[in-house]
């Protein structure tokens, strides 16, 4: 025999090769004039590989499976029917497997799998749209036919603080036709934050209910305490009143909707009027 390659006259001394018919080939020549690519893979089927036929299509051993739920098929009945070779099971319908909406392929009987509008994902499969991190069982969010994971739905949809200018997840404040985070709600003078709490405002600005009432409130002309938003007061004489302070000098009965006179700086309820 020849100690070159039959096809190329590659020298073969020092290197492996090929014998067929008592002729001498390189691996590379071999492979290119004698090897099958197989039909599961499209890969060359090498010298030392062990390889399997069907239907006139040659595969590596394990490349000939069920297209469906991927049981290797040698030994067995197979339905080449379709587009895809199949054991009897696939073929009857009697396996019923799950098939993957991502990879197409089957989802063995106790796999982690996600379902969701009737689909049926490898639970690595399900991933996000916009990153293609796998989401799993995680939570996420569906835009149409898209799948986003919370981040990049976020990224993507969610208005933007307008304090901070981040994206605003759940549980947003909606102010003056901003959106903010409701610890980016504070106070304009002491800078309490006022997400949880009651607050008033002025003009712009927002203040906690002890700033605004200290800055702008009506003082009561009795106990001179501030009379906050939304409280019920009295009005007499340019004064204002807290409802429970605008009483009698004399007898301290309460005047308001009742008749009253002044008796100099001092409001009389009109029986002690009489006296």
């Amino acid at each position: 025999m020849s100690d070159r390659c039959q096809h190329c006259q590659t020298q073969l001394a020092g290197k492996s090769f090929m014998v067929r018919e008592r002729r001498n080939y390189c691996s590379e020549c071999f492979n290119k004039l004698f090897s099958h690519p197989c039909d599961g893979c499209n890969q060359t089927i090498g010298p030392g590989s062990r390889e399997l036929s069907f239907g006139g299509k040659h595969f590596h051993d394990k490349c000939f499976c069920c297209g469906g739920c991927n049981t290797p098929l040698e030994n067995k009945a197979v339905d080449s029917s379709g587009p895809k070779l199949l054991c009897r099971g696939c073929a009857t319908g009697s396996a019923n497997p799950d098939t993957c909406h991502s990879c197409k392929r089957a989802i063995r009987p106790g796999s982690k799998k996600v379902n969701y509008k009737g689909k049926s994902w490898h639970e690595n499969c399900f991933t996000c749209d916009r990153c293609m991190d796998t989401i799993g069982s995680q939570s996420f969010v569906p835009v149409g036919d898209e799948i986003f994971c919370v981040s990049c739905h976020q990224k993507k949809s969610s208005s933007r603080c307008f304090g901070c200018h981040k994206p605003i997840g759940e549980g947003g404040v909606v102010f003056q036709e901003h959106s903010y985070h409701r610890d980016c709600i504070v106070c304009t003078s002491c800078e309490k934050k006022l997400g949880h709490s009651k607050f008033e405002t002025r003009g712009e600005l927002i203040y906690c209910q002890e700033c605004f009432n200290r800055k702008y409130a009506k003082k009561c002309a009795l106990c001179s305490q501030a009379i906050g938003a939304g409280s019920e007061y009295v009005t007499h004489d340019g004064k204002q009143w807290h409802t429970e302070c605008f009483r009698c000098k004399r007898c301290r009965a309460r005047l308001a909707g009742k008749s009253f006179v002044n008796k100099g700086e001092d409001l009389i309820c009109a029986d002690c009027a009489k006296k």
